[in-house]
């Protein structure tokens, strides 16, 4: 016969977002080495080659449609930018798949090779983004292993990494197969909106605006899900719903303490990286162990609630 919940006691309450802080840096103190995989990227950002697409844009900048676009002044910033971009920044898109600040610093020291092949560009950036996702599962393998069972198996890494980047990789593409088909219609409905009155367009801005802050939200535990339930993309945005259906408050705080965690040090790494060599350093292996830390609280924030949910179902 199933044990009552009463004659089992009440179930445990779930732990505040500073406890999932914590324990984010606890899983980071237990494994430090996990942070070399953002330190050698960023050291790869800041001494190795860079691949340079500015001939490609410049041919592109001069033409005549360009310019009728964009204005007679916007072909020389658009070049000068193309000049200091790095494409195998692409390794590491905005820091999504590993945490890194040399690209966003713009700060490398490496030899430019520059690519005038429209084909031969789009041949880079595909594979940087493959191997900067790779590495970015592997890494992410690893702090979901150290969060999950406190320890790290190096033999299932490869097996889970390659599962891993399969669900992820479905997860974006449906994610954004349903936001264009969510935000086309919107914007059909607001730019005949606008037609009728100007306000039309503000409410409708304001609609779309409030539905992707509500979505990224209810999504934000997804890729947790993957890696620490392991499970495919539809159940992981499903568990990342429930999780933050289950503490709504909760979760939004977590989600805006670390966005303003990691945007907030990416100035204070800018400016170190300003003053002095020494800066730079701190802020390479800085920005690995926080990050690092915070995306382990992450996952360790998801576990616990979804255990306590699985709890509660049972």
């Amino acid at each position: 016969m199933r044990e009552s919940t009463s004659a089992r006691g009440p179930l445990p309450r779930a732990t505040g977002v500073v406890d999932s802080l914590s324990a984010g840096f606890g899983v980071v103190n237990e494994k430090p080495w996990i942070i070399l995989f953002p330190v050698l990227l960023d050291l790869f950002f800041l001494f190795g080659p860079r691949v340079s697409i500015a001939p490609l844009v410049s041919q592109f900048a001069t033409q005549p449609a360009f310019t009728r676009a964009f204005g007679p002044d916007a072909a020389a910033p658009t070049i000068a930018f193309a000049e200091e971009a790095n494409l195998l920044g692409l390794l590491s898109p905005a820091s999504m798949t590993l945490p890194a600040i040399v690209p966003v610093l713009g700060i490398g020291r490496g030899a430019f090779t520059f690519v005038d092949s429209a084909g031969l560009a789009v041949l880079i950036a595909l594979g940087s983004m493959l191997v900067g996702a790779v590495l970015g599962c592997v890494y992410r393998v690893l702090i979901a292993q150290q969060a999950r069972d406190g320890m790290t198996s190096v033999r299932e890494i490869p097996s889970q990494a390659v599962v891993a980047l399969y669900r992820v990789v479905t997860l974006v593409v449906l994610l954004f197969a349903v936001g264009i088909g969510v935000m086309l219609p919107l914007a059909f409905i607001a730019a005949v909106a606008s037609m009728v009155t100007a306000a039309a367009t503000a409410l409708m801005t304001a609609v779309m605006a409030t539905m992707v802050l509500v979505a990224q939200l209810y999504l934000f535990f997804a890729p947790d899900a993957i890696f620490i339930s392991r499970v495919g993309p539809l159940r992981a945005i499903r568990q990342s719903a429930a999780v933050v259906q289950a503490g709504v408050w909760s979760a939004l705080t977590l989600a805006i303490l670390i966005t303003v965690i990691l945007i907030g040090l990416g100035q204070i790494w800018t400016l170190l990286a300003s003053q002095a060599s020494w800066g730079l350093a701190l802020g390479i292996v800085g920005n690995a162990y926080i990050a690092s830390a915070l995306v382990a609280a992450s996952m360790a924030f998801y576990r616990e609630r979804m255990e306590l949910l699985l709890a509660q179902r049972s």
